[in-house]
Protein backbone atom coordinates (compact mmCIF):
# COMPACT_ATOMS: atom_id res chain seq x y z
CA UNK A 1 0.00 0.00 0.00
CA UNK A 2 1.26 3.24 -1.14
CA UNK A 3 1.90 5.89 2.28
CA UNK A 4 0.28 8.85 0.68
CA UNK A 5 0.17 10.83 3.85
CA UNK A 6 3.49 10.06 4.05
CA UNK A 7 4.35 11.95 0.98
CA UNK A 8 2.08 14.35 1.55
CA UNK A 9 4.13 15.32 5.55
CA UNK A 10 7.47 15.25 3.30
CA UNK A 11 6.55 17.74 0.74
CA UNK A 12 4.61 20.18 3.31
CA UNK A 13 8.35 19.94 5.61
CA UNK A 14 10.34 20.57 2.47
CA UNK A 15 8.00 23.35 1.36
CA UNK A 16 8.65 24.67 4.98
CA UNK A 17 12.42 24.34 5.16
CA UNK A 18 12.95 26.11 1.42
CA UNK A 19 10.46 28.99 2.56
CA UNK A 20 12.36 29.36 5.84
CA UNK A 21 15.83 29.19 3.89
CA UNK A 22 14.34 31.94 1.67
CA UNK A 23 13.63 34.21 4.20
CA UNK A 24 16.99 33.91 6.12
CA UNK A 25 18.60 34.68 2.14
CA UNK A 26 19.83 31.25 2.32
CA UNK A 27 20.71 29.83 -1.25
CA UNK A 28 18.53 27.51 -1.92
CA UNK A 29 20.29 24.80 -4.37
CA UNK A 30 21.46 24.57 -7.55
CA UNK A 31 24.30 25.98 -10.23
CA UNK A 32 25.59 29.17 -8.32
CA UNK A 33 24.22 32.08 -11.07
CA UNK A 34 26.92 34.11 -13.11
CA UNK A 35 29.04 36.14 -10.94
CA UNK A 36 28.36 34.31 -7.48
CA UNK A 37 29.62 31.38 -6.24
CA UNK A 38 28.66 29.41 -2.78
CA UNK A 39 29.90 29.80 0.35
CA UNK A 40 29.75 26.52 2.28
CA UNK A 41 30.36 28.20 5.90
CA UNK A 42 28.21 31.26 5.57
CA UNK A 43 25.39 29.18 3.07
CA UNK A 44 25.09 32.00 1.03
CA UNK A 45 26.18 33.30 -2.80
CA UNK A 46 29.34 35.19 -2.72
CA UNK A 47 30.01 37.91 -5.29
CA UNK A 48 32.86 37.01 -7.73
CA UNK A 49 34.51 40.50 -8.47
CA UNK A 50 35.28 39.73 -12.10
CA UNK A 51 32.09 38.36 -12.92
CA UNK A 52 30.21 41.58 -10.87
CA UNK A 53 32.40 43.58 -13.64
CA UNK A 54 31.02 41.59 -16.71
CA UNK A 55 27.37 42.04 -15.49
CA UNK A 56 28.01 45.26 -15.41
CA UNK A 57 29.56 45.39 -18.53
CA UNK A 58 26.24 43.39 -19.38
CA UNK A 59 24.03 45.71 -17.94
CA UNK A 60 25.76 48.45 -19.74
CA UNK A 61 26.12 47.03 -23.60
CA UNK A 62 22.71 45.59 -23.29
CA UNK A 63 21.10 48.79 -22.58
CA UNK A 64 23.09 50.63 -25.51
CA UNK A 65 20.66 48.35 -27.55
CA UNK A 66 23.72 45.75 -27.94
CA UNK A 67 22.86 42.07 -29.11
CA UNK A 68 24.12 39.20 -26.91
CA UNK A 69 26.66 37.49 -29.72
CA UNK A 70 28.17 40.96 -29.88
CA UNK A 71 28.25 41.51 -26.47
CA UNK A 72 29.86 38.14 -25.69
CA UNK A 73 32.49 38.98 -28.82
CA UNK A 74 33.13 42.28 -26.67
CA UNK A 75 33.73 40.30 -23.19
CA UNK A 76 35.49 37.85 -24.99
CA UNK A 77 38.28 40.41 -26.23
CA UNK A 78 38.74 41.71 -22.33
CA UNK A 79 39.65 37.77 -21.40
CA UNK A 80 35.87 36.85 -19.76
CA UNK A 81 34.67 34.05 -21.49
CA UNK A 82 30.40 34.12 -21.42
CA UNK A 83 28.33 32.15 -24.02
CA UNK A 84 25.72 34.36 -25.82
CA UNK A 85 23.37 32.23 -24.55
CA UNK A 86 24.10 32.71 -20.63
CA UNK A 87 23.99 36.57 -21.76
CA UNK A 88 20.52 35.91 -23.18
CA UNK A 89 19.91 34.26 -19.81
CA UNK A 90 21.41 37.12 -17.51
CA UNK A 91 18.94 39.62 -19.80
CA UNK A 92 16.08 37.41 -19.68
CA UNK A 93 15.94 36.82 -16.08
CA UNK A 94 16.82 40.67 -15.29
CA UNK A 95 13.81 42.00 -17.53
CA UNK A 96 11.65 39.32 -15.23
CA UNK A 97 12.77 40.61 -12.39
CA UNK A 98 14.96 37.73 -10.95
CA UNK A 99 18.13 38.48 -12.31
CA UNK A 100 21.13 40.65 -11.27
CA UNK A 101 21.32 43.40 -13.84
Amino acid sequence: MIDVDGWVARGQRIKATKGAQKRRGEYRGGVPPFGFTYDDDRRKLVPIPTQQKALRRIRKLHAAGMASRAISADLAQRGIKVSHVTITKIVAAAAAGRGAI
